[in-house]
């Protein structure tokens, strides 16, 4: 190991390398039979040609030459300097450089243990290991975020804040944060960087301050929540730069402290949603197909699904962090599937939804899908899946009727089902999603493959700002 001493001669700071044994006595003297230096008997140290002279005073008495007051450490100004072979040629045994090493270890000015407990820098050590300490931490934490690792970084966290390291740590993970910008854009792993953000500022409230869960609104972190939101190439970087300069002023109490973390946690899933929306380059959509005839009902009928194993594991951020695969099976109701939707063109150029209670809501007008993303609205579910497939848009400058009847020449009228309970976790949201997706897509003439419904629904449920899932 590397100690810091002070030269007895002229108090300047130098750094001893120290090897022992385990099993080292360092009161023994070296003349006792089974007296031992890293774990061998004196007698195999001085086989190298080394001489008692050589590493203790000649005012030594027999009995006071001892490991303790041996001479064997070698000294350096420069830490950078110390190598540890050096001393370590005799731990290793006798090889063909051993004679090299011993002339070279001879000629290097060299400390006892006596030597080093007497001169110990205690300053210059303490912050030596301090340092030391925080390198690793966070060695380890770019290893777990960076590299795919698995362990929680929970501890690293409670060690920065006992330790009043804390600022460093969250120094180094808003670098890490600004990097998956850098050389890729990279998302997932922002968010998970920004949610340990958020455990960090957790762990610095000390369980002070309230719960962590709670809204994260406040309207001074809009700016860089606004940023985020566009999912652009540079909006990592520009984003958390945002949260940075913002997070300063909330980091006076634990009060502040829980709610910047609360706020942190909300970036991280619009970064999340962001690195679902990926999946839209793999929807693959083709036109030009011919639309069916007015009345004609195009219908899409789904089993359920049951998770045999990992279930959830699959759901961002989970599955960026960790990975995840779920085993489940297809499973029918009573010998029927009982998820399904159906749509059919009308001549009236509005949307009629009609869900299986036998709701009714009429579509006029565009501002009647504004919302989409509110899940206790009636047809939200539908309106977004309009919505993210470009169906209808908001924002291309015409009517709704008007573009329907550009489009398709027809309004439509979309009716869904579901025969199981609500909140039976058996994938009924994103199962219909799929179902509403397929029978629209074919409705509006359109050709799509299985995979591309797949990646829609994971692009549905991000769009409609719902809890994401593979189903």
């Amino acid at each position: 190991m590397h100690t810091r001493i002070k030269r007895p001669h002229d108090g300047s700071s130098a750094t001893a390398v120290v090897l022992f044994g385990t099993r080292d006595d360092p009161n023994v003297p070296f003349s006792t039979p089974n007296a031992t230096f890293c774990n061998k008997l004196w007698m195999m140290f001085f086989e190298n040609g080394i001489v008692d002279s050589d590493i203790w005073d000649a005012c030594l008495t027999d009995n006071d030459k001892t490991l303790f007051t041996a001479k064997l450490f070698p000294v350096y100004s420069n830490a950078a300097d110390s190598e540890i072979c050096d001393i370590l040629w005799f731990a290793n045994g006798n090889t063909d450089k051993t004679l090299k090493n011993v002339k070279k270890y001879l000629l290097l000015s060299r400390v006892s243990l006596k030597d080093i407990l007497m001169n110990t820098d205690v300053a210059s050590e303490f912050a030596f290991r301090h340092e030391v300490t925080i390198c690793l931490a966070i060695r380890e934490i770019r290893s777990v975020l960076f590299e795919g690792g698995h362990g929680s970084l929970t501890q690293i966290f409670a060690r920065g804040v006992s330790e009043n390291f804390a600022n460093r740590l969250l120094g180094t993970l808003d670098t890490m944060a600004m990097e998956c910008d850098d050389d890729r854009w990279d998302p997932g792993t922002a968010a998970r960087i920004l949610a340990n953000i958020a455990d960090l500022l957790g762990c610095m409230a000390a369980n002070e301050g309230g719960l962590r869960s709670g809204p994260a609104a406040n309207k001074d972190w809009s700016d860089a929540f606004g940023i985020l939101e566009t999912g652009e190439l540079g909006s990592i970087r520009k984003g958390v730069v945002a949260l940075r300069e913002q997070r300063r002023n909330w980091m006076h109490s634990p009060q502040h402290l829980v709610r910047a973390a609360r706020h942190y946690d909300g970036a991280a899933q619009i970064l999340v949603r962001n690195a679902v929306s990926i999946a839209n380059k793999f929807v693959a959509v083709i036109s030009g197909g011919t639309l069916p005839s007015i009345g004609e009902w195009v219908i899409c009928e789904c089993p359920a699904r049951v998770d045999l194993f990992g279930g959830w594991t699959d759901t961002p951020p989970i599955c960026y962090e960790l990975g995840g695969s779920v085993v489940n099976a297809s499973i029918l109701l009573d010998g029927k599937r009982p998820i399904g939707a159906k749509v059919r063109r009308t001549a009236t150029f509005d949307i009629l939804l009609i869900s299986d209670d036998g709701c009714q809501l009429c579509i006029k007008q565009l501002n009647d899908l504004l919302d989409y993303n509110q899940p206790s609205a009636p047809g939200a579910l539908v309106k977004a899946c309009l919505l993210c497939t470009n169906i209808v848009k908001l924002s291309l400058g015409k009517t709704l009727a008007e573009q329907l009847q550009d489009r398709f020449g027809s309004g439509f009228e979309i009716h869904t089902w579901s025969n199981l309970p609500r909140g039976s976790g058996l994938g009924t949201s994103s199962i219909l999603a799929g179902a509403i997706l397929a029978s629209l897509w074919f409705a509006f003439g359109m050709n799509v493959d299985r995979l591309s419904i797949i990646h829609a629904v994971r692009c549905i449920r991000s769009f409609a700002h719902a809890r994401l899932f593979w189903n």
